[in-house]
């Protein structure tokens, strides 16, 4: 599968499964919907494919300005930081071997359309940092910085250990996908991954007590499934913790772990472990959830 291609259907396969407190169709938010991520898909697979050949960070900067002109809010920033360094792996090499290389090749400049990047989708709850703040130009190189943000962020955390975040979830859908089908499958890795460390976005956000009560929440929900996804959306547990997630304000919305399910997505799909839903089982699957406002 050609980049573009791969980049477009992990994303369109991400924001069309049912997953706890996110976006998906026939379910949105005030600010923010389902045809958003469609177009950010659209956008994604048309820019962030050259990366190999413009760079990490222009690529990533490229994704964020055109998602902003385009849908006119931030919808795909921590999609971009992942997916871009993903496809600059070349494609003689698999993932785990050339991500790597890829990471430590990283440049000033990369780090410097990042920063733009970021203040561009201007994500909230972004705070200050005491070093290499983002409203500041960098000194250092894209990972470096990332390096500086990796305990308070899992993204950044993604460039200091060679993704390997996103390989176990990678192997989580793997082991699911043949058996639960392709939404169940990615509803489950979402919820192993939100089980296991506090969401970044709803740290931010929230606090830290906040989303370490929305892991322990989904810990409860991954454990009455026991590991095997059926039909997750619709354990009694899973939408105590979607009603949970959907209220308050800020949002309590996961967005860091729907991101990282994403990159999952593209791992898994790369590496051939999973063949990805095309793209008009997709649009009729988003056309069945809006007809039953998400129940399926």
């Amino acid at each position: 599968m050609v980049p573009l291609e791969l980049v477009r259907r992990a994303c369109l396969t991400e924001c069309t499964a049912r997953k706890p407190g996110n976006v998906f169709p026939g379910v949105d938010f005030e600010d923010l919907t389902y045809s958003h991520f469609v177009a950010a898909a659209h956008v994604a697979a048309a820019t962030l494919p050259a990366a190999a050949e413009i760079g990490v960070g222009p690529a990533v900067l490229n994704c964020v300005r055109a998602t902003r002109e385009e849908c006119g809010t931030n919808v795909n920033l921590g999609i971009a930081l992942l997916l871009a360094p993903l496809c600059t792996v070349p494609a003689s090499e698999s993932l785990a071997v050339g991500i790597g290389s890829v990471l430590a090749a990283t440049t000033v400049e990369d780090a410097c359309a990042v920063y733009e990047a970021i203040r561009v989708a201007n994500p909230g709850g972004l705070g200050d940092a005491a070093e290499q703040d983002v409203r500041d130009e960098p000194t250092v190189t894209l990972t470096e910085a990332m390096a500086l943000a990796a305990d308070r962020d899992r993204i950044a955390r993604q460039y200091t250990d060679a993704f390997a975040d996103v390989q176990r979830d990678a192997e989580v859908l793997a082991g699911t996908w043949q058996r639960a089908g392709w939404e169940a499958a990615t509803g489950a890795a979402f919820l192993h991954r939100l089980a296991l460390v506090p969401d970044s976005h709803i740290v931010r956000r929230c606090g830290r007590a906040t989303a370490e009560r929305v892991r322990l929440r989904a810990g409860e929900a991954w454990n009455r499934q026991e590991g095997v996804p059926g039909r997750p959306f619709e354990l009694k547990a899973v939408a105590r913790l979607d009603r949970y997630l959907r209220g308050g304000s800020p949002r309590r919305n996961p967005g860091t772990t729907a991101d990282l399910t994403c990159a999952a997505l593209f791992w898994a799909g790369r590496e051939r472990l999973i063949e990805l839903p095309t793209e008009d089982e997709l649009a009729a699957h988003a056309a069945r959830l809006v007809r039953t406002a998400g129940r399926g």
